[in-house]
């Protein structure tokens, strides 16, 4: 039911082109903001993970989340 509500969203009705936008007027040192988008709903979270423009800048030390931002970045320059 959840689910259904959350499909019907008028946040959940942007054009995915327009969801992966987004993002790139965060500033250019929160990278936070870009996980926490991801936290949105599940509709937001596939298609910001779908793209890969948005993964190349990896900060450093933390491991996983710089394995996670490889792994998302697909075949973009890093």
């Amino acid at each position: 039911m959840k689910a259904l509500v959350n499909e019907l969203s008028p946040i959940n009705c942007l054009p995915p082109e327009v969801v992966s936008v987004i993002p790139t007027y965060f500033p250019a040192d929160s990278q936070g903001d870009l996980i926490r988008a991801t936290h949105v709903c599940k509709y937001w979270r596939t298609t910001l993970i779908a793209s890969p423009s948005l993964w190349n800048v990896i900060e450093s030390g933390n491991e996983a989340r710089m394995r996670a931002y490889i792994h998302r970045s697909q075949s973009y320059p890093l």
